[in-house]
């Protein structure tokens, strides 16, 4: 194309400019723009993919209702396709019939629901696949409501005589316990079932109390009813924390009986030096609550430790 100047070249029609520098020097090398989709044998798309040509090659997406299956993903995506099947909906799915089947990009998961135990052969990998029901009636009244501890398992309730008391009907177990007389269970082992680094209070012939040291962390199943039976040391609870993220000057320590691990809740921090502190969450019906511990940032000193009401 001549101009006032010189000449410039421009690709035809049906050509893809690819000259080295196009802005500057166009049309040195042209390419014949193919559409690689109008022919099946010159594009590797999947048979239930779209194919979508592009000023150079194509590229290709999986139709609706077919998952991504492809080697290389992202890559080279839509080479691969796979018709999406709700298993759960079919029955193609091995969950227990009682357990909760979630339909899945690749597949599917099952879940036991509430109310029953995971006895699967391995739970971690294929959950939900036998679910076992738990007996869930597991009265306290059923027991000796003021010297036995009522527990529910997969064959039933089972009640037991606390320490420092003796059963009087073990066919019939927890439900007839009578105090001990002359041992101090503080002063017996067996009799009492404190932490081993809890101190252990005999308030009366045949009562004691347990509570765990200054430096530990009472994490027991029930501290409120039974304080003391486990205790954490309160440093190495701080430490699984991971310091070199925490962006605020106070947190919360908050262990649950269904993972025994540390919920970090954070308090924003405050330019005040006196500033009232208040936390709140959500609790399940079987929630079980430690104490809770706030300590600084730099992990120089716990501020306080307090139980929930």
């Amino acid at each position: 194309m001549d101009n006032d100047v010189s000449y410039e070249c421009l690709c035809k029609e049906g050509y893809i400019d690819m000259s080295v520098a196009p802005a500057v020097r166009p049309g040195v090398k042209c390419r014949r723009l193919v559409n690689e989709c109008r022919v099946p044998l010159q594009n590797d798309c999947d048979q239930n993919a779209y194919c979508i040509d592009k000023p150079i090659g194509f590229t290709c997406r999986c139709q609706e209702g077919f998952t991504d299956i492809s080697d290389l993903g992202a890559k080279r995506p839509g080479r691969k396709c796979r018709k999406l099947i709700n298993e759960c909906a079919i029955g193609m799915a091995n969950c227990d019939p009682v357990a909760i089947c979630t339909d899945t990009i690749d597949g599917f998961s099952c879940r036991c629901p509430p109310g029953f135990l995971d006895v699967s052969g391995d739970p971690i990998g294929n959950p939900g696949r036998i679910c076992a029901q738990l007996i869930s009636d597991c009265d306290e009244a059923s027991c000796n409501s003021n010297f036995s501890r009522c527990t529910e398992t997969v064959s039933g309730t089972v009640c037991k005589c606390l320490p420092g008391y003796i059963d009087l009907d073990p066919e019939n177990p927890g439900r007839k316990c009578k105090k001990s007389q002359g041992s101090d269970p503080c002063q017996d082992y067996t009799l009492h079932d404190c932490d081993k680094v809890a101190e252990c209070f005999s308030e009366q012939p045949g009562y004691f109390q347990c509570k765990c040291p200054d430096g530990f962390v009472d994490v027991s199943p029930d501290p409120r009813k039974f304080p003391g039976r486990k205790c954490q040391k309160g440093a190495e609870a701080i430490r699984f924390l991971g310091f070199s993220t925490v962006p605020r000057n106070l947190q919360s320590l908050l262990s649950t009986h269904t993972t025994a691990r540390p919920v970090i809740s954070f308090v924003p921090e405050k330019r005040k030096q006196k500033e009232k502190v208040f936390l709140r969450w959500d609790r399940g019906s079987d929630a079980r609550f430690p104490p809770v511990l706030l300590f600084k940032k730099d992990r120089s000193r716990s501020l306080r430790t307090f139980k929930l009401d």
